[in-house]
């Protein structure tokens, strides 16, 4: 089984990405409200994927994954965000990010993205 971390300031949403992520048959091994919370859960948990958005309180999601990067880690990341500019879409390619999905993110879109990354 995969491990998920997932990194969400909206309550409601971080359950329904929780949600799709488990019935999807990947464990969640921790969620966070922003980018810090979230680096701290990626290197305590080291997952198989990173599913995060992007515009946060305390640190984004950019900036967390670009932490991330520099500190070492190489895990699949996938971007659920309502910011579509294509300078950030272009921002989260060179950083490596495997999908970006559209919020709110459709059920099989993102079970179909994290199956394509990383194995249930």
């Amino acid at each position: 089984m995969s491990k998920v971390v997932v990194v969400e300031d909206s309550t409601y949403m971080r359950s329904v990405v929780c949600a799709i992520a488990a019935d999807a048959g990947h464990e969640v091994v921790a969620t966070a409200s922003n980018g810090l919370e979230g680096h701290a859960a990626v290197l305590e948990h080291d997952p198989d994927c990173l599913l995060t958005d992007l515009l946060m309180p305390e640190q984004g999601g950019l900036d967390m994954i670009e932490a991330l990067r520099d500190g070492g880690w190489d895990g699949h990341v996938i971007v659920l965000s309502a910011d579509v500019q294509k300078s950030t879409v272009q921002k989260c390619e060179d950083l490596g990010v495997v999908k970006f999905l559209h919020k709110p993110p459709d059920r099989d879109e993102l079970a179909l993205a994290l199956g394509a990354v990383v194995s249930p």
